[in-house]
């Protein structure tokens, strides 16, 4: 494989990305700005450059030799981003109009973006497909939207001095851990939550027990952070082989599960010592979310492989032990 630059490349899922990206043949560079990212997270002998999307002399700088970007650093925390807004479009739509700037200028023309399936809202009709209607309901969510339309219309435009070829994932709820010692950090994500509670004698609480559901608990769709990697992996080898235009693919399991099920995979892994509560629901949540993978096997030949079990057992050792 080529060189690639992965931005973000020091977070939870961004780190996976470069060690996966390496074990296929890769040349890797790293940009992150550390803001959330881990520096101990990057491989060593890896180059890592520290920086900021709107820095563009370090993108410039980053971008130099490189084939194509992966482009994972943003302001994740959908919930968190009602209350900062400004900062969400200043580093997700701003960056990243600054990134593909300077991709540009450096002649990269191969950009694989990492969305979210947040841009689809509140669907009506499931499982949540790449030609569903969006309805981002979040500073978040909108954020990626609109940096998905900003590639798409770029690729459309046909620039002879920016031919950009992009593939943009849209991920589920991603879990676990794929290489020993990177966790998922994020004190927003539900497996943290729960390991967190455990580890500090408190109990975890699915927030509502009334939805119309099989067993009355929300459903989600959960992916393991080694199948959201391997799907980059396959995006960069495609377009390393021909042109792809523009394609926005899902990375879901295809399969919702709930979150008494995921609480209950959490016993049998922790034990009887481990004990969960119900709470009122939350205003807002949604009460089933799950998503159709088809466009990704028929595009890359990925699918998502790793079980329920997978994703638990692979975050005990690391959080528990």
């Amino acid at each position: 494989m080529k060189r690639w630059l992965v931005t973000g490349g020091a977070g939870y899922i961004g780190s996976h990305v470069v060690r996966d990206l390496l074990q296929a043949g890769a040349e890797v560079v790293v940009f992150d700005d550390l803001s959330t990212g881990v520096e101990s997270y990057i491989p060593e002998g890896v180059r890592f450059i520290k920086g900021n999307l709107n820095d563009s002399a370090k993108l410039t700088e980053a971008l130099a030799g490189v084939y194509g970007v992966v482009h994972l650093a943003a302001y994740k925390i959908a919930s968190e981003s009602f209350k900062h807004a400004f900062d969400t479009y200043e580093s997700n739509v701003e960056g990243s109009f600054n990134l593909i700037r300077c991709m540009k200028q450096a002649q990269v023309n191969n950009i694989v973006f990492s969305s979210s399936a947040a841009v689809y809202g509140n669907l009506q009709t499931l499982p949540a497909r790449e030609t569903s209607p969006c309805d981002p309901q979040s500073p978040y969510a909108s954020s990626k939207h609109i940096t998905e339309l900003m590639i798409r219309d770029l690729v459309l435009a046909k620039d002879s001095n920016f031919p950009l070829q992009a593939i943009s994932f849209r991920y589920f709820n991603v879990v676990g851990i794929g290489y020993e010692g990177l966790t998922d950090r994020s004190p927003y994500s539900l497996f943290s939550i729960v390991l967190n509670k455990f580890k500090n004698n408190q109990k975890p609480a699915i927030t509502g027990k009334d939805y119309n559901t099989p067993d009355g608990t929300p459903i989600r769709d959960f992916i393991h952070v080694a199948d959201i990697s391997s799907a980059h992996v396959a995006a960069a080898q495609l377009m390393e082989k021909e042109a792809v235009g523009n394609q926005v693919l899902n990375l879901s399991t295809g399969t919702g599960v709930s979150i008494l099920e995921v609480m209950n995979e959490f016993k049998m892994h922790l034990g009887s010592s481990f004990e969960f509560e119900f709470q009122p629901r939350r205003p807002g949540d949604l009460v089933t979310s799950y998503g159709d993978a088809n466009e990704a096997k028929k595009i890359l030949g990925w699918a998502a492989t790793k079980t329920l079990s997978d994703m638990v057992e692979s975050v005990i050792p690391a959080k528990v032990n």
